[in-house]
């Protein structure tokens, strides 16, 4: 796979430069020649000017008006993808009403993203051209930038739950990245960046469309390649990193290499890589991803629980999806949709970290403190921390489903669908066992089927949707509680009605569930400090989350304003968080309750001398989080169960506010994008803090972007962004999935890039 990679590299370079240099020159041909009004990257606009007129796939697995959908949605179009740089998730989403973006959050999850109150990577079910890519084995789908999305025609960000219609993991909403399609004989787009902290990143599309008019042959190719040397994340070592009480067993471990007595940091590398081919002729689509990404194992972790010392030490994953999509319009009055995927998990070969002190560590070291035991600190190196450890997981999944919609009168859409999922994999297991270990994860699988069935009524300036979808999930071998592999319910009910052509409201109830991956168990342990070689790994048995969620708004377009609000209302039981608290209990649950308010607004030509244009957005959230445990009570030996409440949302501030502006005169455009951040309590995993969680918090911050552009010619353009401009210290999204996480976990200090891109279309 890296040779492949490699390759492409070259290629790419090869192309980029080709085109940049000889494309022009074609452009000249009467076939290519579009003309300045839609060539310019001054002058280019999104295809739909108002909000309401955007046709999306998301809020019914086929393509309606925004102004039909009942429910709380937003579109990132892919001009203004490609126009300001983007090559992340997190990017594109970052300036969207309520999301909370960093572009660090762990060595497992990549990038992070929160989205009503949840984290987005675990709960928001994330699709390309409505096909899910996130692999069942994994706690959090990976994030860097191996997603297609500087060739994206538009992002649907759905906010909300969707099960009924995308069933398991659409807890938080749904993110569907719908790629590019070309109406043209050639299309090209391309771009080179360079930046600081050795910054590089090369993208690439082509179109090519064949044959009569009705009935075309179009390929589409891609290929992406994102690196930076090192990440400017590490600062205030003392307050940030050494934020705990150092237990002086750390300092005999190999593991724990220091520097001027504090914990060495060696460079925090990373790299993103994606290839693509699209074909589409008649009614078929069939797609083709590779997606690779790579970061430091360590990202987002206590220096005391794992290394920063060796920029080898990285943890990756290769994701293959190929799908075959047939949809086709039958005779008057159906619609048929049959999808049929596979996506295949791979970590990267030698993935690997190097643990210095692991919570079970900590419990053994404590061993020391009721036992004299010589063996104790070498029992410790060698059954749980001791040299590298490599990380290895996979899995296989295999999809097949079914969608219709028959139009029964002029008013009323019905749509039903059933789908078959099966996977089998082996999940990650960060540490080492030893002969005495029990229940050590075996090769674990799951077959589910589910189906829905949706009503969709049209009266006059009334829109209802009502649904409901159903599941059943065998899943045995993972020893979760699914249920007892029960048919599970999930409803769907919204309504919209239309004051005005301008002007509608909305209300929508939502129901959806996540069943726990096998990920929480597959790293999850238990130590007995009698026993100072047993280690119980993956025996805890789980049972799914479930969350309800209710959503009031209004929405008002016209084509220079764009206004949207709504408030909300989410609640979550059965979270899995870790602790380990003693043999028997090695998970914390968590239920929240999220109240929150968020206002959206665009206005266009706010003064045309310089082309002003302005988003704003705010979100104000509150809630508060119940954790049950259990504990050895030191007097009876007994489990005690204990419930504690506290009046906070883990990692979703209070306030969120974010403000773009862009100017244009004539060649030249400058966008300014500005986000404050209200405080947050952290995601302290640490054991013996647990108390003090609801006092860890980290202070909002200001941050702000800028982006320049100059028009080179009328399909290509300069481009040159700064991103924290203020060189803001801040906090990110903690690393959800993890024992030892950071509480403050840093984030990017400034950087900058420049770049060139070109678009013939």
């Amino acid at each position: 796979m890296n040779l492949v990679f490699k390759n492409i590299n070259i290629g790419i370079i090869n192309s980029i430069v080709f085109i940049l240099l000889v494309c022009p020159l074609l452009a000249q041909s009467d076939s290519l020649n579009l003309g300045i009004d839609q060539m310019t990257w001054q002058d280019i606009k999104p295809r739909d000017q108002v909000l309401g007129a955007t046709k999306v796939i998301s809020g019914g697995r086929f393509e309606k008006s925004i102004n039909e959908i009942p429910f709380t949605i937003f579109v990132v179009s892919g001009e203004e993808i490609r126009a300001n740089g983007y090559t992340s998730l997190t990017d594109a989403l970052k300036m969207l009403p309520g999301i909370r973006a960093h572009e660090v959050g762990s060595g497992f999850d990549g990038s992070t993203f929160m989205m009503r109150g949840l984290n987005g990577n675990v709960h928001a079910k994330i699709l390309i051209n409505d096909v899910p890519i996130k692999p069942f084995i994994v706690g959090g789908m990976p994030l860097g930038a191996q997603l297609p999305i500087q060739q994206a025609e538009r992002i649907e960000v759905l906010y909300g739950p969707a099960a009924t219609i995308y069933g398991a993991d659409a807890t938080a909403g749904v993110i569907n990245i719908i790629t590019k399609t070309h109406s043209r004989p050639f299309s090209i787009n391309a771009s080179i960046n360079s930046g600081n902290y050795g910054y590089k990143s090369m993208n690439l599309s082509v179109g090519i469309r064949k044959g009569s008019n009705k009935y075309p042959l179009e390929i589409d190719f891609y290929a992406n390649n994102t690196s930076r040397e090192t990440r400017p994340i590490v600062y205030n070592v003392d307050s940030v990193y050494l934020s705990f009480p150092k237990l002086e067993l750390i300092d005999s471990l190999a593991n724990y290499v220091t520097e001027d007595g504090k914990p060495k940091f060696g460079k925090l590398p990373h790299q993103s890589q994606s290839i693509g081919l699209r074909l589409k002729y008649f009614d078929f689509h069939v797609n083709f991803d590779i997606m690779s990404r790579v970061d430091h194992s360590a990202l987002g972790m206590l220096p005391y629980s794992m290394s920063y010392a060796s920029p080898l030490n990285y943890f990756g994953e290769d994701i293959l999806s190929t799908n075959i999509i047939y949809q086709k319009n039958i005779w008057k009055n159906f619609r048929v949709k049959a999808i049929l995927s596979r996506l295949e998990y791979n970590t990267k070969a030698s993935s690997s970290a190097s643990y210095v002190l692991p919570v079970a560590g900590i419990f053994y070291g404590l061993a020391q403190v009721f036992t004299d035991s010589a063996n104790i600190v070498k029992n410790l190196e060698m059954n749980l921390v001791g040299g590298n450890r490599l990380l290895s997981a996979s899995s296989t999944e295999l999809n097949s489903e079914l969608i219709i919609q028959y139009k029964a009168t002029n008013y009323a859409n019905i749509s039903f669908g059933f789908s078959s999922k099966s996977g089998s994999g082996n999940p990650i297991i960060p540490l080492k066992y030893n002969p005495d270990t029990e229940n050590i994860p075996y090769p674990t699988d799951y077959t589910e089927y589910s189906g829905f069935t949706e009503t969709n009524l049209q009266w006059d300036k009334l829109n209802a949707t009502f649904g409901i979808q159903f599941l059943k999930r065998e899943d045995e071998n993972t020893r979760f509680k699914f249920e007892e592999n029960k048919v599970i319910y999930n409803p769907r009910v919204g309504i919209l009605y239309e004051l005005s052509q301008q002007f509608n409201v909305r209300g929508s109830f939502t129901k959806a569930f996540r069943n726990p991956s096998p990920f929480y168990n597959s790293t999850s342990m238990a130590v007995q400090i009698e026993k100072p070689n047993y280690v119980d790994i993956a025996f805890q048995q789980l049972q799914a989350e479930r969350t309800a969620h209710f959503d009031f708004g209004c929405r008002y377009s016209t084509s220079k304003i764009d206004i949207d609000a709504s408030v909300y209302n989410l609640q979550t039981s059965g979270f899995v968080n870790f602790i380990l608290s003693d043999d028997t209990t090695a998970f914390l649950l968590r239920w929240s309750k999220i109240y929150g308010a968020q206002l959206s607004a665009s206005f266009k030509d706010l003064y045309k001398p310089i082309g002003w244009s302005a988003k704003f957005n705010i979100n104000y959230t509150l809630g508060n989080e119940k954790f049950t445990y259990t504990y050895r009570d030191s007097i009876t030996n007994e489990n005690k169960k204990s419930t504690s409440t506290i009046e906070s949302l883990y990692g979703q501030p209070k306030w969120i506010v974010k403000l773009q502006n862009e100017f244009k005169y004539q060649n030249w455009s400058l966008i300014i994008q500005n986000q404050w951040m209200g405080a947050v309590t952290s995601a302290s995993r640490f054991i013996f803090d647990f108390s003090n969680r609801s006092n860890r918090v980290n202070p909002g911050f200001h941050v702000m972007d800028c982006i320049l552009k100059y028009k080179l010619s009328n399909n290509s353009q300069f481009r040159v962004s700064v991103s924290n401009v203020l060189n803001t210290q801040y906090a990110g999204i903690s690393a959800d999935q993890i024992f030892e996480s950071l509480p403050y976990n840093p984030q990017p200090l400034r950087t900058w890039s420049f770049g060139v891109d070109y678009n013939l279309n």
